[in-house]
């Protein structure tokens, strides 16, 4: 069975043009592009420390300025790094709404292992929303990486 977040909606991990395209054809078959350590952590971050909103697009219909990469990057995307983790489905940039980037961030350096940030790996410093990222870093041995 797939996994899908009780919080978000696969439009909040999808790019408008890449939804449009593909939701049609596949539906909520989509959800199986991203890693299930990703998708949980979503939910239980958004269960620990409130809500949360993924991309905007779909609600802010026709603004240039809606949100549509903070989860899936394309590859001819020119937002953020050329091989970021979020091209790979392994990223995702919750906005907090009931607490601040930095408290989430100073929580889960405190407790790296604990729930909801056990399948955390990268975090992103000095930006507003809360990047994390559960791609191929060695936390055991080196900790969460901080970028």
């Amino acid at each position: 069975m797939t996994f899908k977040p009780q919080h978000f909606e696969l439009y909040e991990f999808l790019p408008k043009s890449f939804y449009e395209q593909w939701y049609p054809v596949h539906g909520e078959k989509l959800w199986r592009l991203f890693p299930y350590e990703l998708l949980w952590t979503a939910d239980e971050l958004r269960a620990k420390h409130g809500r949360m909103i993924g991309n905007d697009w779909y609600w802010r219909k026709g603004d240039p300025d809606a949100n549509q990469y903070r989860g899936y990057r394309p590859f001819y995307c020119h937002v953020g790094a050329k091989l970021s983790d979020h091209k790979f489905f392994r990223a995702f940039d919750p906005m907090p709404i009931d607490t601040t980037a930095d408290a989430i961030r100073w929580d889960c350096l405190q407790h790296p292992h604990e729930t909801p940030y056990k399948y955390i790996t990268v975090i992103e410093e000095d930006v507003p929303w809360f990047h994390y990222s559960v791609g191929n870093h060695n936390k055991k041995l080196e900790g969460i990486r901080v970028i």
